[in-house]
Protein backbone atom coordinates (compact mmCIF):
# COMPACT_ATOMS: atom_id res chain seq x y z
CA UNK A 1 0.00 0.00 0.00
CA UNK A 2 2.89 2.20 0.95
CA UNK A 3 4.09 1.89 -2.71
CA UNK A 4 0.86 2.64 -4.67
CA UNK A 5 0.08 5.48 -2.46
CA UNK A 6 3.60 7.05 -3.84
CA UNK A 7 3.21 6.53 -7.12
CA UNK A 8 1.74 10.03 -9.45
CA UNK A 9 -2.09 10.36 -9.38
CA UNK A 10 -4.26 12.70 -11.68
CA UNK A 11 -7.54 13.22 -13.16
CA UNK A 12 -9.01 16.01 -15.39
CA UNK A 13 -12.45 16.91 -14.87
CA UNK A 14 -13.37 15.75 -18.70
CA UNK A 15 -11.63 13.51 -21.85
CA UNK A 16 -12.60 16.04 -24.42
CA UNK A 17 -13.76 19.27 -24.80
CA UNK A 18 -14.71 21.93 -27.66
CA UNK A 19 -12.80 26.01 -27.43
CA UNK A 20 -13.49 28.66 -29.84
CA UNK A 21 -11.07 29.80 -32.16
CA UNK A 22 -8.31 31.92 -30.42
CA UNK A 23 -10.19 31.68 -26.79
CA UNK A 24 -7.51 32.13 -24.17
CA UNK A 25 -7.18 29.02 -21.45
CA UNK A 26 -5.59 27.81 -18.85
CA UNK A 27 -5.13 24.46 -19.40
CA UNK A 28 -4.23 23.56 -15.59
CA UNK A 29 -8.33 24.23 -14.97
CA UNK A 30 -8.60 20.84 -16.57
CA UNK A 31 -6.81 18.82 -13.70
CA UNK A 32 -9.81 17.49 -11.11
CA UNK A 33 -7.38 16.11 -8.49
CA UNK A 34 -3.40 15.19 -8.66
CA UNK A 35 -0.93 13.43 -6.09
CA UNK A 36 1.99 14.66 -7.93
CA UNK A 37 5.72 16.22 -7.50
CA UNK A 38 5.26 18.11 -10.43
CA UNK A 39 3.00 18.23 -13.91
CA UNK A 40 4.41 18.91 -17.40
CA UNK A 41 1.57 19.82 -20.32
CA UNK A 42 1.90 20.03 -23.48
CA UNK A 43 1.62 23.14 -25.63
CA UNK A 44 -1.98 24.06 -27.26
CA UNK A 45 -2.65 26.09 -30.45
CA UNK A 46 -5.99 28.15 -30.04
CA UNK A 47 -4.96 29.63 -33.33
CA UNK A 48 -5.27 26.17 -35.01
CA UNK A 49 -8.92 24.79 -36.20
CA UNK A 50 -9.17 21.10 -35.20
CA UNK A 51 -8.43 18.63 -32.67
CA UNK A 52 -5.25 18.65 -30.18
CA UNK A 53 -4.48 16.08 -27.84
CA UNK A 54 -2.76 17.95 -25.05
CA UNK A 55 -0.60 15.40 -22.73
CA UNK A 56 -0.43 15.99 -18.85
CA UNK A 57 2.92 14.25 -17.90
CA UNK A 58 2.32 13.76 -14.39
CA UNK A 59 5.51 12.98 -12.28
CA UNK A 60 5.94 11.85 -8.98
CA UNK A 61 9.06 9.65 -7.19
CA UNK A 62 10.54 9.31 -10.37
CA UNK A 63 7.69 8.17 -12.14
CA UNK A 64 5.23 9.31 -14.69
CA UNK A 65 2.08 9.29 -15.61
CA UNK A 66 0.55 10.15 -18.75
CA UNK A 67 -3.09 11.90 -19.25
CA UNK A 68 -4.66 12.87 -22.64
CA UNK A 69 -6.98 15.82 -23.45
CA UNK A 70 -8.60 16.13 -26.39
CA UNK A 71 -9.15 20.41 -27.41
CA UNK A 72 -11.33 20.64 -30.70
CA UNK A 73 -10.77 23.97 -32.01
CA UNK A 74 -13.23 25.69 -33.87
CA UNK A 75 -14.57 28.96 -35.27
CA UNK A 76 -18.10 30.16 -35.30
CA UNK A 77 -17.56 33.70 -35.64
CA UNK A 78 -18.38 35.39 -38.91
CA UNK A 79 -16.63 38.64 -39.98
CA UNK A 80 -18.79 42.08 -39.15
CA UNK A 81 -18.51 45.22 -41.38
CA UNK A 82 -17.17 47.91 -39.93
CA UNK A 83 -17.93 50.19 -43.50
CA UNK A 84 -20.52 49.72 -46.02
CA UNK A 85 -22.18 51.50 -48.64
CA UNK A 86 -26.11 50.84 -49.78
CA UNK A 87 -25.55 52.85 -53.48
CA UNK A 88 -22.31 53.63 -55.21
CA UNK A 89 -22.42 55.74 -58.12
CA UNK A 90 -19.50 55.82 -60.79
CA UNK A 91 -18.95 56.92 -63.94
CA UNK A 92 -18.90 54.18 -66.84
CA UNK A 93 -15.85 52.35 -67.62
CA UNK A 94 -14.40 53.14 -64.28
CA UNK A 95 -12.36 50.68 -62.24
CA UNK A 96 -13.82 49.72 -59.08
CA UNK A 97 -12.42 48.52 -55.84
CA UNK A 98 -14.49 47.25 -53.16
CA UNK A 99 -12.24 47.83 -50.75
CA UNK A 100 -12.40 51.61 -51.13
CA UNK A 101 -16.54 51.34 -49.46
CA UNK A 102 -16.09 48.14 -47.91
CA UNK A 103 -14.29 47.24 -45.13
CA UNK A 104 -14.89 43.91 -42.61
CA UNK A 105 -13.07 42.26 -39.87
CA UNK A 106 -12.58 39.34 -37.92
CA UNK A 107 -12.84 39.19 -33.78
CA UNK A 108 -9.59 37.09 -33.83
CA UNK A 109 -7.29 38.14 -36.82
CA UNK A 110 -8.52 41.45 -37.77
CA UNK A 111 -8.75 43.18 -41.19
CA UNK A 112 -10.29 40.46 -43.58
CA UNK A 113 -10.46 40.25 -47.69
CA UNK A 114 -13.65 41.40 -49.61
CA UNK A 115 -14.96 40.39 -52.90
CA UNK A 116 -18.21 40.64 -55.07
CA UNK A 117 -19.48 37.80 -56.02
CA UNK A 118 -21.11 38.22 -58.95
CA UNK A 119 -19.23 39.52 -62.59
CA UNK A 120 -18.78 43.19 -62.02
CA UNK A 121 -19.48 45.24 -65.26
CA UNK A 122 -18.82 48.68 -65.12
CA UNK A 123 -20.43 49.30 -68.51
CA UNK A 124 -23.61 48.56 -67.92
CA UNK A 125 -25.34 51.19 -67.38
CA UNK A 126 -28.13 51.91 -64.93
CA UNK A 127 -28.67 49.83 -61.36
CA UNK A 128 -27.60 46.94 -60.69
CA UNK A 129 -27.49 44.53 -57.62
CA UNK A 130 -24.42 43.11 -56.23
CA UNK A 131 -23.10 41.06 -53.30
CA UNK A 132 -20.17 42.14 -51.49
CA UNK A 133 -18.39 38.56 -49.85
CA UNK A 134 -16.07 39.06 -46.59
CA UNK A 135 -13.89 35.70 -45.64
CA UNK A 136 -11.83 34.97 -42.30
CA UNK A 137 -9.16 32.84 -42.74
CA UNK A 138 -11.09 29.82 -41.48
CA UNK A 139 -13.74 29.90 -44.07
CA UNK A 140 -16.27 31.79 -41.95
CA UNK A 141 -18.32 34.61 -44.69
CA UNK A 142 -20.45 37.34 -44.07
CA UNK A 143 -22.27 39.03 -47.07
CA UNK A 144 -24.08 42.25 -47.85
CA UNK A 145 -26.21 43.59 -50.89
CA UNK A 146 -25.40 47.25 -52.60
CA UNK A 147 -26.52 49.27 -55.82
CA UNK A 148 -24.26 49.93 -58.31
CA UNK A 149 -25.17 52.75 -60.29
CA UNK A 150 -23.15 53.68 -63.38
CA UNK A 151 -23.72 56.78 -65.34
CA UNK A 152 -23.17 56.67 -69.22
CA UNK A 153 -20.33 59.79 -70.12
CA UNK A 154 -22.59 61.06 -72.31
CA UNK A 155 -25.17 61.61 -69.72
CA UNK A 156 -22.28 62.94 -67.34
CA UNK A 157 -21.61 65.51 -69.93
CA UNK A 158 -25.09 66.97 -70.33
CA UNK A 159 -25.59 67.16 -66.85
CA UNK A 160 -22.19 69.22 -66.58
CA UNK A 161 -23.11 71.75 -69.02
CA UNK A 162 -26.44 72.14 -66.99
CA UNK A 163 -24.55 72.85 -64.01
CA UNK A 164 -22.69 75.47 -65.92
CA UNK A 165 -23.41 78.85 -64.35
CA UNK A 166 -24.60 81.81 -66.69
CA UNK A 167 -22.47 84.03 -67.64
CA UNK A 168 -24.13 87.79 -68.90
CA UNK A 169 -22.40 89.72 -71.67
CA UNK A 170 -20.64 92.37 -71.20
CA UNK A 171 -19.46 95.11 -73.17
CA UNK A 172 -15.44 94.75 -75.05
CA UNK A 173 -13.14 96.89 -73.17
CA UNK A 174 -11.07 99.05 -75.76
CA UNK A 175 -7.32 98.01 -76.68
CA UNK A 176 -4.88 99.96 -75.29
CA UNK A 177 -1.74 100.06 -77.66
CA UNK A 178 0.95 98.43 -75.87
CA UNK A 179 4.28 100.42 -75.51
CA UNK A 180 7.32 98.93 -76.02
CA UNK A 181 9.80 99.33 -73.33
CA UNK A 182 13.27 101.15 -74.21
CA UNK A 183 16.16 98.52 -74.96
CA UNK A 184 18.18 98.35 -72.05
CA UNK A 185 21.83 99.29 -72.23
CA UNK A 186 22.96 96.85 -69.47
CA UNK A 187 25.06 93.91 -71.01
CA UNK A 188 24.08 90.69 -69.43
CA UNK A 189 25.91 87.47 -69.79
CA UNK A 190 24.12 84.48 -71.51
CA UNK A 191 22.51 82.19 -69.61
CA UNK A 192 22.58 78.92 -70.33
CA UNK A 193 18.62 77.33 -70.93
CA UNK A 194 17.07 75.80 -67.96
CA UNK A 195 15.86 72.02 -68.26
CA UNK A 196 12.11 71.91 -69.07
CA UNK A 197 10.44 71.11 -66.05
CA UNK A 198 8.78 68.03 -65.82
CA UNK A 199 5.81 67.04 -66.37
CA UNK A 200 2.86 66.98 -63.65
CA UNK A 201 0.90 63.81 -62.82
CA UNK A 202 -2.42 63.76 -64.43
CA UNK A 203 -3.52 61.58 -60.90
CA UNK A 204 -5.07 64.06 -58.56
CA UNK A 205 -4.30 63.28 -54.65
CA UNK A 206 -6.87 61.28 -52.98
CA UNK A 207 -9.38 63.28 -51.54
CA UNK A 208 -13.32 63.55 -50.76
CA UNK A 209 -16.11 66.20 -51.49
CA UNK A 210 -19.35 66.51 -50.22
CA UNK A 211 -22.37 67.72 -51.71
CA UNK A 212 -24.88 68.22 -49.01
CA UNK A 213 -28.57 69.10 -49.14
CA UNK A 214 -28.06 71.47 -47.02
CA UNK A 215 -25.81 73.43 -49.92
CA UNK A 216 -29.32 73.86 -51.95
CA UNK A 217 -29.04 70.84 -53.91
CA UNK A 218 -31.86 67.96 -54.07
CA UNK A 219 -32.24 64.68 -53.42
CA UNK A 220 -34.45 64.26 -57.02
CA UNK A 221 -33.69 62.70 -60.19
CA UNK A 222 -35.91 64.84 -62.43
CA UNK A 223 -34.39 68.11 -60.78
CA UNK A 224 -31.53 68.19 -63.70
CA UNK A 225 -28.89 69.91 -62.59
CA UNK A 226 -29.28 70.38 -58.97
CA UNK A 227 -29.90 66.91 -58.63
CA UNK A 228 -27.46 65.49 -55.78
CA UNK A 229 -26.12 62.56 -57.35
CA UNK A 230 -25.96 64.47 -60.71
CA UNK A 231 -23.90 67.13 -59.39
CA UNK A 232 -21.54 64.42 -57.58
CA UNK A 233 -21.17 62.12 -60.88
CA UNK A 234 -20.03 65.32 -62.62
CA UNK A 235 -17.07 66.42 -60.25
CA UNK A 236 -15.96 62.39 -60.17
CA UNK A 237 -16.13 63.05 -63.88
CA UNK A 238 -13.23 65.43 -63.83
CA UNK A 239 -10.73 62.64 -62.73
CA UNK A 240 -10.58 60.21 -65.39
CA UNK A 241 -7.39 58.95 -64.23
CA UNK A 242 -8.50 58.11 -60.48
CA UNK A 243 -10.35 54.98 -59.35
CA UNK A 244 -13.85 56.86 -58.26
CA UNK A 245 -17.36 56.88 -56.81
CA UNK A 246 -19.88 58.92 -55.56
CA UNK A 247 -22.10 57.00 -52.21
CA UNK A 248 -24.62 58.37 -50.26
CA UNK A 249 -24.14 60.18 -46.59
CA UNK A 250 -26.66 59.26 -44.23
CA UNK A 251 -28.42 61.42 -41.11
CA UNK A 252 -30.29 58.11 -39.54
CA UNK A 253 -31.84 56.47 -41.89
CA UNK A 254 -32.08 59.78 -44.49
CA UNK A 255 -29.59 60.74 -47.20
CA UNK A 256 -28.62 63.97 -46.90
CA UNK A 257 -26.33 64.05 -49.96
CA UNK A 258 -23.66 62.76 -51.60
CA UNK A 259 -19.67 61.91 -51.11
CA UNK A 260 -17.46 62.18 -54.12
CA UNK A 261 -14.31 59.65 -53.15
CA UNK A 262 -11.18 60.15 -55.12
CA UNK A 263 -8.41 57.39 -55.13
Amino acid sequence: MDFLSKRPKLSLTTKEDTVEYGEKLDLKSYIESSSVDDIFISEFDPFTVGKQEITFSAIRNGETLEVALILNVVDSKSPSFSTKAEEILIVEGDAFEPSYYFKASDPIDGEVDVSIKEDLDTEKLGMTLYTVIAEDKNGNQNSVTFNLVVKGKDEVAAIEENLKPEVPDTPSSQEKPQTQAPPSTNQTPTEKPKPAPSQPSNKADPHTKEFLLSQGYVNDPTAGGKDVTNACAVYISKFPNNARACRPIYEGRQVKGQLAVIE
